[in-house]
């Protein structure tokens, strides 16, 4: 009974945003851990830095444990994680199924079933459709999350370091691919615009273009990204429903032990085919930094006297002329010269100077090495004129 009372004060602190209570009830399905078919079982629930686990169940693939849990909520981002192991008289434990569940999807005073999934969270658990049946109660303070939301996250502790993994390292390469393309796709979908491909479309663009700049005003801005949210919420939901004569998606399911169970050879092929573009990227951020650096330290004293000038004549120009009006301008030019002259080549003037200044490794190339011979003969000459 102390215990619990010193976990009900913990859980009323200030310092929490609410507490959640789970009651773990039961599993079935569950795969047979041992060579007598049977698993010795129990349940770890897991919330930040808080973790707590159920009793054993001897020799059951359905065990029903009914166990309450009440943990404090320090993020109401975070996610539970429930996992269910086996383990034998050593004490050591195998993992039997796991799911991940974020607090903002919690359905409170609900018994639910959760179908158990393996290791990585992509795939089914092995089992019998293996599920585990769980009820939430969770309180919260909306008022204080939403400031917590704009605060750095607590750090967790209880989370392992991640090794190499082959499906990892895929899995974050076509992440970055992904995003990489859907960038290049907005870039070009700009860039057909201001060229003049569609005419209409353009003509309606730079309108919009004017009327915006002309008209806007500061609180204006984030009430036009609420229909962006709004449009992606609407393709969202369009894309959960389904249609009719649609077949549904088949989950590959992953064998973790066949997807680490991986050559060596395999390990250094993926690594080479990855790694160049990881090389690629820290190359151009390095180099975007280091020449950032040299156009302040007077490296090219030519560049950096041209920035210092530009700088002073583009204050000027700010305080004569209002920003909007130069915003018009400035982007009326990028419209009217690709109507003029549709072949003309779009740019950006702030990326074409950079383009101009040396990073390091440019300015170690140039540098230039003394020639030992001639440091002897002109030491030669110095000594001849003192004697």
């Amino acid at each position: 009974q102390d215990c619990n009372t010193r976990m009900a004060a913990a859980h009323n602190s200030g310092a929490n945003l609410g507490s959640l209570h789970i009651s773990v009830n039961a599993a079935k399905g569950l795969s047979t851990a041992k060579l007598a078919g049977h698993s010795d079982t129990f349940c770890v629930v897991e919330l930040d830095n808080s973790r707590l686990q159920t009793h054993v169940v001897p020799k059951h693939l359905s065990p029903v444990w009914c166990k309450p849990f009440l943990l404090p909520v320090t993020d109401i981002h975070s996610a539970v994680y429930i996992s269910v192991f086996d383990q034998d008289k050593n004490h050591k434990t195998e993992l039997l199924g796991k799911i991940c569940i974020p607090l903002l999807n919690i359905e409170s005073s609900k018994p639910k079933w959760f179908a158990l999934k393996e290791k990585k969270l992509r795939g089914r658990a092995k089992g019998t459709c293996p599920r585990i049946e769980l009820e939430f109660i969770l309180k919260w303070n909306s008022l204080k999350a939403a400031f917590l939301t704009i605060n750095p996250r607590e750090e967790v502790y209880l989370r392992k370091s991640e090794k190499f993994k082959r499906r990892l390292l895929n899995n974050n390469v076509a992440r970055i691919k992904a995003i990489a393309a859907d960038m290049k796709d907005a870039g070009l979908a700009l860039q057909n615009l201001i060229h003049w491909e569609s005419r209409a479309w353009t003509a309606a663009a730079y309108l919009v273009f004017l009327t915006v700049t002309f008209f806007f005003e500061p609180f204006m801005l984030p009430l036009a990204l609420i229909p962006v949210f709004i449009q992606k919420h609407l393709a969202t939901l369009k894309e959960r429903t389904p249609t009719e004569g649609e077949d549904p998606v088949v989950v590959e399911e992953i064998d973790p032990e066949k997807e680490d169970n991986v050559s060596f050879n395999k390990i250094m092929q993926i690594i080479q085919d990855a790694f160049p573009m990881v090389q690629n990227y820290l190359g151009l951020v390095a180099s975007t930094v280091e020449k950032l650096k040299n156009t302040i330290n007077f490296s090219v004293p030519f560049l950096s006297i041209f920035a210092v000038v530009t700088l002073m004549v583009v204050s000027i120009i700010l305080f004569l002329i209002p920003i909007r009006l130069l915003i018009m301008i400035a982007g009326s030019g990028k419209f009217i010269k690709n109507f003029i002259w549709p072949c003309y080549e779009t740019n950006n003037e702030v990326l074409d100077f950079m383009s101009r200044v040396p990073d390091d490794e440019m300015l170690e190339d140039a540098r230039e090495l003394t020639i030992i011979g001639e440091e002897k003969e002109d030491f030669a000459e110095k000594a001849k004129k003192l004697l």
